[in-house]
């Protein structure tokens, strides 16, 4: 028989409903689960001398991990209510844009035959410029752009002060068009970074032959396109004109 643990007492005896409402007690010796049980949690159990006796726990399996996840216990869990509750709110664009936001920046986003970084890492750029420049003799700095590269983190910041303004109920307001801004810029600082670097190149003694040889070599990767997308995503999103089809739907 399928039921639920309605609670558990401090010496491991509590009370089991099934599908059609009855109440069934049991002992501590009537557990078959690993784990002390909870209420709450999904079991199957025989009933003997009008109480449950041989309980399991009713498993959903999920191998790999090497243990066993009860998806109705988490269904039910409040957690879950409120990610469903969300999934139908406007709150759910920016929500989605902001986890974008964070992931874009552990992917790649400017790479070459002897380079590769993600915007997490998109300062160790000018330290290897200053350090050709200073091996060539001539000036590796990237100007403004360089100088600016430590406002990248505004966005990822301002991403998760957004998801943790959503997830608590708090009004957010225009929160969205500025997590937007910040993405945005982030996003862009890898293309900023190798129009320098063409720039100072063709400015040189090593002329367009050589920037035209970067130019090909170098690539912006995902993670910038990614962060830039999120960005429009969090200003259409503050704006209005970027809206939820669930939530319209949950309205009608």
């Amino acid at each position: 028989m399928k039921g639920r643990i309605l609670g558990v007492d401090a010496d491991g005896s509590g009370v089991i409903v099934n599908d059609a409402g009855s109440r069934f007690r049991f002992g501590p010796t009537d557990w078959r689960g690993e784990r002390r049980p909870a209420a709450g949690s999904a079991v199957d159990f025989e009933v003997r001398d009008d109480g449950a006796r041989d309980i399991y726990p009713a498993i959903s399996a999920i191998s790999g991990l090497g243990a066993a996840v009860d998806l109705d216990a988490i269904r039910s869990s409040e957690a879950a209510s409120r990610i469903q509750t969300l999934s139908r709110q406007q709150a759910a664009v920016p929500l989605a844009a902001s986890a974008l936001t964070v992931i874009a920046f552990f992917l790649p986003a400017l790479s070459a035959p002897e380079l590769s970084t993600t915007l997490f890492t998109l300062d160790k750029v000018p330290r290897l410029m200053a350090s050709a420049g200073a091996v060539m003799g001539g000036d590796g700095g990237l100007g403004l752009v360089g100088s600016l590269l430590w406002l990248r983190f505004a966005a990822p910041l301002a991403a998760i002060g957004l998801v943790f303004m959503i997830v608590t109920g708090r009004p957010y307001g225009r929160v969205p068009l500025i997590a937007g801004v910040a993405a945005i810029f982030a996003g862009a600082l890898p293309f900023l970074i190798k129009g320098a670097i063409i720039s100072k190149l063709e400015a040189s003694g090593y002329g367009a032959a050589m920037s035209g040889s970067v130019d090909a070599l170098m690539d912006v990767g995902l993670g910038a396109w990614l962060c830039l997308l999120a960005g429009a995503a969090q200003i259409a999103a503050g704006l209005g004109v970027l809206k939820n089809p669930f939530a319209a739907r949950s309205s009608n």
